[in-house]
């Protein structure tokens, strides 16, 4: 295993690449196993467990957000959690998976108005397919998602 970084020195770029080396060997492991008992303060981890997130998703890892409040105690903030909200959404379009908001307000009630704020800040022209594909509560009006464009394959 290769030696911890130091934060305080390497900064998030040296815990990336930290994360790295531990993904070649551990893919599956959680970040709570690979970072061994390891301290970093809260800023670094949440950063880390959003670029953990993201990189498990597109290795065919589905961890939630969930995992990391519970693997993570310090993390289970409102804003901590939106923040790995944000990494789920953020995955899911860039891998054009259909988003279902419904699911996260089920997962998140006190949180669904600020996940709603965060899915419409997702939705960028980068991705113009999420315009459709995200599965917005019933009584939502569509507002500025419109329809799909006429080469979106949903």
């Amino acid at each position: 295993m290769t030696d911890f970084p130091d934060v305080s020195r390497s900064g998030i770029d040296g815990l990336i690449n930290w994360l790295n080396e531990q993904r070649r060997t551990n893919a599956a492991a959680s970040l709570v196993g690979l970072l061994g008992g390891h301290v970093i303060d809260r800023n670094s981890l949440l950063d880390l467990a959003c670029i953990d997130l993201m990189h498990q998703h597109r290795n065919g890892y589905l961890v939630r957000a969930e995992q990391y409040s519970r693997d993570f105690p310090q993390l289970n903030r409102a804003s901590d959690l939106l923040d790995l909200i944000d990494a789920e959404l953020c995955v899911a379009a860039e891998m054009r998976q259909p988003i279902d908001l419904n699911s996260y307000f089920d997962r998140f009630p006190e949180l669904a108005s600020d996940i709603e704020e965060l899915a419409q800040l997702d939705v960028v022209t980068e991705v113009p397919c999420l315009q459709t594909r995200l599965i917005r509560r019933a009584a939502t009006p569509v507002g500025s998602w419109g329809k799909a464009p006429a080469d979106c394959k949903v």
